[in-house]
């Protein structure tokens, strides 16, 4: 069975709502997290994974679950697969 394609997104997405949601720009989840900004900007955009390591800081500065992120992750990785 093929999901459609608007039920599976990029964890960027995601991502995105919750910082403007809380308001946190991703300058700020870069200083808060240690990770550059490049890397956040490219995740925001659908252009990067998210790491573990990354997951795990997303967890701690946000407090939504590491394994949250890597399931959307895992999830949209499998349906970009099966497009190919």
């Amino acid at each position: 069975m093929e999901l459609p394609k608007d039920l599976v997104s990029h964890p960027g997405e995601m991502l995105r709502e919750i910082l403007e949601g809380l308001e946190i720009s991703p300058v700020d989840l870069a200083n808060k997290t240690g990770f550059d900004i490049a890397y956040i900007s490219m995740v925001l955009v659908c252009l990067s994974d998210i790491t573990n390591e990354f997951a795990n800081k997303l967890e701690e500065v946000l407090g939504v679950s590491k394994d949250f992120w890597i399931s959307l992750q895992n999830d949209y990785n499998k349906f970009k697969d099966l497009e190919n």
